[in-house]
C-alpha cells in the first residue's frame, strides 16, 4: 500500500498501487540503495589491498564516507521500504563496524547486505486489478450513495469490505460482508420493537420484530403514520427473512461457497435494501 501523500492522492491515508506508482517510487529507492551498497563495496575492496600502506588519514576519511552512506542508506531504506527487522539490524551492523573492521571485511558484510536487500525486494507481493475491478473497488465509499452510509455510519466499514472483497475475486466474503452490512439495518429495527439484539439469532430477532408489527397492526385507533410503518416495517422484515434463509444462515455457518454472479446479485439487493430501509416511513 501506498502513502497518499506520497502519491498526491486525498482518498483516505492509505490506497492499492498502480503499476506506475511501483516504478515511479519503489524501483528507484531500490536500486539507489543496491547500487550505492555495491559501490561502497568496491571502495572497501580496493582499500583492502593497499591498507597497510594507506596513510591513516586517508584509512578515517574512507570509514567516515562508509559510515555516513551506510546511515543515510538506513533511512531512506527504513521510511520508504519498510525494511524487515531483521534488514535494519544488518545497515545497523554495517555502521558500527565501519569504524574499527578491516577493509576487506567491510567489503563482504556490505555485498551480504546487498544480497539481503535484493532478496527482501523479492519478497514483497502487490496485487494486481484490472481496469474493470478497479473501478469496482473505488465504488467502495460511494456505492450505497451518502443516504445509505449516513443513515448507517457503523456499516461503512463493512459497505467498502462487500464492494473491495468482491473486486479481488473474494465472492464468498463479499456475501459474508454484505450480510453484516444488513445487521446494522436489522438492528434499529428491533430496537423500534424493542427486541433484544445483541446475543439472539436473526430468526429470533425477526420473529419478535414481526409479532411487534402485528401488536401495532392491533392497535385502536391506528394513525396514518402508524400505517406507513406497517408497510415499511412489515416489507422489510420479510426481505430480512428471505435474506436469512437465502444466505445469511449459509455464509454465516461455512455451508456455502459463492461465486461471482452470487456475490454481484447479493450486493446489488443488499444496496437496494439499505437504501430502502434509509428512505423516510
Amino acid at each position: 500500500m501506498l502513502d497518499s501523500s506520497e502519491s498526491g492522492c486525498d482518498a483516505g491515508t492509505r490506497r492499492i498501487w498502480s503499476l506506475w506508482d511501483m516504478i515511479q517510487f519503489e524501483v528507484p529507492i531500490y536500486l539507489q540503495c543496491t547500487d550505492q551498497l555495491a559501490r561502497l563495496s568496491a571502495m572497501c575492496l580496493m582499500a583492502s589491498r593497499d591498507e597497510i600502506e594507506r596513510p591513516q588519514e586517508l584509512q578515517q576519511d574512507l570509514r567516515n564516507l562508509l559510515a555516513e552512506s551506510v546511515e543515510t542508506l538506513t533511512k531512506i531504506s527504513s521510511s520508504d521500504l519498510n525494511l524487515s527487522p531483521a534488514m535494519k539490524s544488518l545497515f545497523k551492523g554495517l555502521g558500527d563496524r565501519a569504524s574499527s573492521a578491516s577493509f576487506e571485511v567491510l567489503s563482504s558484510s556490505i555485498r551480504d547486505a546487498q544480497k539481503a536487500l535484493v532478496a527482501e525486494a523479492g519478497g514483497h507481493l502487490f496485487l494486481c486489478l484490472s481496469v474493470t475491478e478497479k473501478q469496482k473497488w473505488e465504488q467502495a465509499e460511494d456505492l450505497f450513495g451518502p443516504e445509505g452510509v449516513t443513515a448507517f455510519p457503523d456499516a461503512k466499514k463493512d459497505m467498502a469490505a462487500a464492494v473491495r472483497c468482491k473486486a479481488l475475486n473474494e465472492w464468498t466474503a463479499s456475501v459474508f460482508h454484505s450480510m453484516r452490512v444488513l445487521e446494522h439495518g436489522l438492528r434499529p429495527m428491533a430496537k423500534r420493537f424493542n427486541v433484544p439484539f445483541a446475543v439472539d439469532s436473526w430468526h429470533k430477532v425477526i420473529k419478535g420484530i414481526e409479532e411487534g408489527i402485528n401488536n401495532l397492526r392491533n392497535k385502536q385507533g391506528l394513525t396514518e403514520q402508524d400505517r406507513k410503518e406497517i408497510t415499511h416495517y412489515s416489507d422489510a422484515a420479510s426481505q430480512f427473512r428471505h435474506f436469512k434463509d437465502a444466505w445469511r444462515n449459509h455464509v454465516s455457518h461455512a455451508r456455502e461457497h459463492y461465486d461471482e454472479r452470487d456475490a454481484d446479485k447479493v450486493l446489488a439487493h443488499v444496496v437496494e435494501f439499505m437504501q430502502h430501509l434509509a428512505g423516510p416511513v
